[in-house]
């Protein structure tokens, strides 16, 4: 179970970094990337909260 506490982690500091580039608007595409990879962590860390 070493991969949740990397994935909370991960999904904390990617949380805190997208404020920023929304604000950025030559940054748009990497904060659409962002938010893409932050509702898989989620999705990661929901599946593996189920199983154990």
């Amino acid at each position: 179970m070493i991969r949740l506490p990397i994935l909370k982690d991960e999904l904390a500091f990617l949380e805190k970094l997208l404020p920023d580039l929304g604000t950025r608007p030559d940054l748009g595409h990497l904060a659409i990337e962002i938010k893409k990879r932050i509702e898989k962590i989620r999705q990661e860390i929901r599946a593996l909260q189920e199983k154990g």
